[in-house]
């Protein structure tokens, strides 16, 4: 029998490496989702706004190109908002009378993106109207973070809403990991939230990106060096940070400090975890061979990754009726009087020109209903004919039948009637998502019959269309 030659090693190597990396790329793309929150969807704002996505992430492409740290600005912040009463953008709210917020509780202090965060909101609602929550922006502004800085991409379940006030500095506290944390006390605590060892591990790796102050590790520095940390690491680090009170940075990964990879496991392995709560993972007999599994295999990290996101993005979520949609991420509705009243006072003037142009065709419009005539005229169809969508001959007053030889009649349902011709002249006629509810007491008032909703607004004074609790 002759011999394998090197060609026949090399071909049987190499299949073996591909043969593992499809069989890795399967189980990655077949994992299965965790279960959705009742309230939440895959596809909340298919309608309501369907490019919701596509305006984050273009958005979110600028800054990082100006500014790649910011992704891990943004994936922290939704770690912080999350793990304190729920991903409600809670964490974003300013302090008030009735005490600070959570950012002013001691892990928050350094927490960074708030503005981002709110250009984000202004560009979605100027796009689609108050319909996005600023806690579903916070969730795809983290998962984009991560994608966009080389992680994996995945779906956000949405349909989140905005919290009514602040967890206390206790609760924060309480809540979010603490760096100096070995790795049995952050398991006992998130196992309360319900996140096993390999979750805990996985969320851990979005460390794999970002920097952090030195008050956050050099109590292993100093006054004696920790002796899980490797040596000339350990140096390197004391020349960051001189002293134990020293106010500088460094990155959390220093292999690839600004990309999303499975480098930050790699660390562990050679003693190099920043945090304690890093480097203990790998010391501790329930997650070292989650570490090793994650640093020898990238995919095998971003299926998990993805699995433990999913289910975090969706603890204690408000959703349906209760919170609230903030027209301002960082102050509740009501206590944001002076910047509503902008909304309304701008919505004021587009019913105002809307309405000027239906007093117009006042004559020749039959009923509040009968529109199409101002539909026509808007879109500059047809300019001499008044096309009334009414109901069959028979049904039609006096009027309206006198008529009948200018008329045009394509017999709708009255539901579908109704509908259509609002949708179309709130399209056509007010590009600013004026609320439709608000467009049907134009209609009336037109014909001397105004509703509340369009004089005197809605009666929690909030911009028409959107919902308050």
């Amino acid at each position: 029998m002759a011999k394998p030659t090197f060609f026949t090693a090399f071909l049987l190597i190499s299949s073996l490496y591909i043969s593992s990396y499809f069989s890795v790329s399967k189980a990655y793309n077949s994992a299965p989702s965790p279960p959705i929150v009742s309230g939440l969807s895959w596809t909340f704002y298919q309608k309501s706004c369907p490019k919701v996505e596509s305006i984050i992430r273009k958005q979110l492409k600028k800054v990082f190109k100006e500014d790649i740290g910011q992704a891990a600005a943004l994936l922290r912040l939704h770690f912080h908002d999350c793990f304190v009463q729920g991903c409600d953008a809670s964490v974003l709210l300013d302090g008030s009378a009735s005490g600070p917020s959570e950012q002013d509780a001691p892990p928050n202090l350094t927490l960074r993106g708030f503005k981002i965060i709110n250009d984000l909101r202004a560009l979605v609602h100027k796009a689609c109207g108050r319909v996005v929550s600023c806690a579903d922006i916070v969730a795809l502004a983290a998962r984009d973070s991560v994608y966009l800085s080389g992680g994996p991409d995945y779906d956000v379940p949405l349909g989140r809403r905005d919290g009514l006030s602040f967890a206390t500095r206790d609760a924060t506290l309480q809540n979010l990991p603490a760096p100096f944390d070995n790795a049995s006390t952050i398991l006992s605590s998130l196992a309360t939230k319900k996140f096993d060892p390999t979750d805990v591990v996985a969320l851990s790796g979005g460390h794999t990106i970002g920097i952090s102050h030195c008050s956050s590790f050099t109590r292993r520095l100093y006054p004696t060096q920790d002796r899980s940390m490797d040596q000339t690491f350990a140096k390197n680090l004391k020349g960051v940070c001189p002293t134990q009170d020293s106010s500088n940075t460094t990155v959390l990964d220093i292999r690839s400090p600004n990309k999303f990879d499975n480098k930050y496991y790699v660390d562990l392995m050679n003693r190099q975890g920043l945090f304690t709560s890093d480097q203990d993972l790998y010391t501790n007999s329930r997650t070292r061979s989650i570490v090793t599994s994650f640093a020898v295999n990238q995919t095998l990290f971003f299926e998990k990754f993805v699995v433990a996101m999913v289910k975090m993005s969706q603890l204690s979520v408000l959703t349906g009726k209760t919170g609230e949609i903030r027209a301002n991420c960082s102050v509740r509705n009501a206590n944001n009087m002076p910047f509503l009243a902008s909304v309304v006072e701008e919505e004021v003037g587009e019913k105002a020109r809307a309405f000027s142009v239906v007093r117009r065709y006042r004559g020749t419009i039959v009923n509040p209903f009968s529109l199409a005539c101002f539909t026509v005229h808007v879109v500059s169809c047809c300019r001499h004919h008044c096309c009334y969508y009414g109901l069959v001959p028979s049904q039609r007053s006096p009027q309206v039948r006198s008529r009948s030889p200018t008329l045009v009649e394509p017999f709708l349902p009255p539901c579908f009637r109704v509908l259509s011709l609002v949708a179309t002249v709130v399209r056509v006629v007010n590009p600013s998502n004026i609320d439709v509810s608000h467009q049907v007491g134009l209609f009336d008032h037109a014909w001397g019959e105004p509703r509340v909703g369009l004089d005197s607004g809605p009666a929690d004074g909030s911009p028409s269309g959107s919902p308050v609790s």
